[in-house]
C-alpha cells in the first residue's frame, strides 16, 4: 500500500492556504511574488498610466507652486518596472530630489489611479529630472533650423 504524505500544517492560515491554493506546490511568499509580479503586468497592460493626463501632470506641478519654463513625460522602464519619467525645465533652484516627492504626494491627492499604485502596491512610479535653464528653448531652436 502507497502511503501518502500529507503536509505540517502548523496554524489556521497553514490550513485555509493549503486547503486553497496549497496544492501548486507553492508556499506563500512564492505565491505572492507571482501575484505581484502579474499585478504589475497588468496594471501596465491595462491602466498604462493613461489616468495621468496632461492636465493631471499641469495641475499637480501648478498645485505645488513650481515655477517652470517648460516640461515633457514620457512612460519608461528602468529595472523590469514601469515609471513616469518627467523632465522639467524650472525657473527656480530646485533638485530632482526635492521636486519628485512633492509632486508624488500632490499626484496622489489629486488622482486615485495614482494613489492606488503607492497605497496598493507601494510602488513609487514618478521620477523627475531637472532640466538646465534654456534647455528647451535650445530644443525649440534646433529643431525650427531642420524645419
Amino acid at each position: 500500500m502507497e502511503s501518502i504524505r500529507y503536509p505540517v500544517v502548523k496554524s489556521e492560515s497553514d490550513r485555509v492556504w493549503m486547503k486553497y491554493c496549497g496544492f501548486y506546490g507553492l508556499s506563500i511568499e512564492q505565491f505572492m511574488t507571482i501575484q505581484e509580479r502579474l499585478l504589475l503586468q497588468q496594471l501596465e497592460q491595462v491602466a498604462g498610466f493613461t489616468r495621468i493626463s496632461e492636465k493631471t501632470i499641469v495641475q499637480a506641478i501648478a498645485n505645488v507652486g513650481l515655477n517652470y519654463e517648460d516640461w515633457s513625460i514620457r512612460k519608461e522602464v528602468n529595472q523590469g518596472k514601469p515609471t513616469l519619467h518627467l523632465y522639467i525645465e524650472l525657473n527656480d533652484d530646485y533638485l530632482s530630489k526635492d521636486v519628485a516627492p512633492v509632486l508624488h504626494s500632490e499626484l496622489k491627492n489629486i488622482d486615485p489611479g495614482y494613489c492606488d499604485l503607492d497605497l496598493m502596491m507601494d510602488i513609487r512610479p514618478l521620477e523627475v529630472t531637472v532640466l538646465r535653464p534654456g534647455t528647451f528653448r535650445d530644443y525649440y531652436i534646433k529643431k525650427r533650423k531642420r524645419g
